[in-house]
């Protein structure tokens, strides 16, 4: 049997921003803080937090009377806002004084959120230290802009086995029914539970962008209903040194949407990428070689498992793939760059891909290599293919042998009919 508790009390002063600004402060003189009614997670108003600065830095609030020996229960709803910020977080930092005052003794800093505009939970339970008495928590933007909802700060109760109760009679003149103990079952309060969706696929991945650019990694839905990816995983190489990148992500029924990642995690030549739920089960995962800058790994079709290079087409149908220079000794196109994907763990019913956008690079191609326009006319038939040597010599030997025939039988008539005035006049 478990205890029935009462509902946790939120320690968080305003936590909706429904009364402005109030029991919030900002933490430096660069921060714009003010509140948004046009945009916000429930209520009607939320935070809008902006800071220019590199470092991060935000607004933040006291909160007393904390016991280092109960859990906690942290939790907050952000959106970030395009061009979106370097960093944007929910920071909450431990005092052993009991109003906040004096020198933090330690800090748990939430995941980063995902790039996207889309609002996401951001939660965290924690037991802090032996003698903490007050924290602070702070929300923190770097270098751009965010929203922030529903901010809370709640006791934790895990579950408690304890016995049933029983009750003893007092010992009356007369006898009467023994009382029996009423138990009370806790009514359990229901919490969202993660879906592990099926037919979430790995499209496009941009792991060698041009300079100045991230990386990204596209993801489809192949379901008939939307698709809301809570806590998901994005990594590279198991074990491979870096950390799982966490997000959340929504992603409407046969559509994509894009991950934008923060900081680089794959190799530019050659790795992994891997697509986990929220338990990190593998969902989809492919391995490529030989990247170039600029250019994008896609899924070639849905029904397949395999990707090659092509021209970025992020957020769309992918491209075609990118195919290479034609020399000028073979006058051939080298073979694309195709990379035979590791079976994908994610089942699909889709069997064909949308028709893709047209990338042709023939005529662009020869042109590059000093071929003359001429030669790329003939080079080039009315269906887009390319023609070899052989095919344009035998076009041109085909020509020369009906010259040859038509001049023979022009001079054998001439011939006959000087023999047919000959005879004539020797009549």
């Amino acid at each position: 049997m478990f205890p029935k508790k009462a509902d946790a009390i939120n320690l968080i002063q305003n936590p909706g921003f429904e009364n402005g600004v109030q029991s919030w402060k900002t933490n430096n003189s660069g921060v714009n803080f003010s509140t948004a009614s046009d945009i916000y997670y429930e209520g009607s108003q939320s935070a809008k937090i902006a800071n220019p600065k590199t470092s991060s830095y935000g607004i933040e609030q006291t909160l007393t009377d904390i016991s280092g020996s109960l859990t906690y229960k942290i939790g907050t709803y952000i959106k970030l806002i395009s061009p979106f910020p370097e960093k944007a977080f929910l920071r909450v930092a431990w005092y052993k004084s009991t109003d906040g005052s004096g020198s933090q003794s330690s800090t748990d800093d939430f995941p980063f959120p995902t790039n996207t505009d889309a609002w996401q939970e951001l939660s965290l339970i924690k037991n802090p230290a032996e003698g903490i008495s007050s924290a602070k928590v702070r929300l923190l933007v770097a270098s751009g802009a965010a929203y922030f909802d529903n901010i809370s700060f709640e006791e934790y109760f895990s579950p408690t086995a304890i016995p049933a109760t029983t009750s003893t009679p007092a010992l009356l003149t007369e006898a009467v029914p023994t009382p029996t103990a009423k138990i009370e079952t806790p009514t359990a309060t229901p919490t969202p539970t993660p879906i592990p969706y099926d037919n979430i696929i790995l499209s496009e991945i941009m792991s060698y962008p041009e300079t100045g650019d991230g990386e990204w990694v596209e993801i489809y839905n192949d379901n008939d209903f939307t698709a809301l990816l809570k806590n998901w995983y994005l990594d590279d190489t198991e074990d491979s040194g870096s950390s799982p990148r966490i997000f959340s992500l929504e992603i409407p029924a046969k559509s994509y949407n894009t991950i934008n990642l923060n900081s680089s995690i794959f190799n530019n030549d050659s790795d992994e990428v891997r697509l986990m739920d929220f338990d990190k089960n593998l969902k989809d995962r492919f391995r490529y070689y030989d990247g170039e800058q600029g250019k994008s790994w896609g899924r070639t079709s849905f029904a397949s498992a395999d990707f090659c290079l092509q021209i970025p087409s992020k957020g769309m149908v992918n491209n075609t793939c990118f195919e290479e220079e034609i020399t000028e000794k073979s006058l051939n196109p080298t073979a694309i760059k195709k990379i035979n994907n590791i079976k994908s763990t994610s089942s699909s019913t889709k069997t064909k891909q949308p028709v893709a956008k047209k990338y042709s690079n023939y005529v662009q191609v020869m042109k590059k290599t000093g071929l003359s326009t001429i030669n790329n006319d003939k080079l080039v038939n009315d269906k887009g293919n390319v023609l070899g040597t052989d095919t344009a010599n035998t076009q041109t030997n085909k020509n020369f042998f009906l010259i040859k025939s038509l001049s023979f039988s022009s001079f054998s008539y001439s011939l006959l009919t000087i023999v047919s005035l000959l005879l004539r006049i020797r009549k």
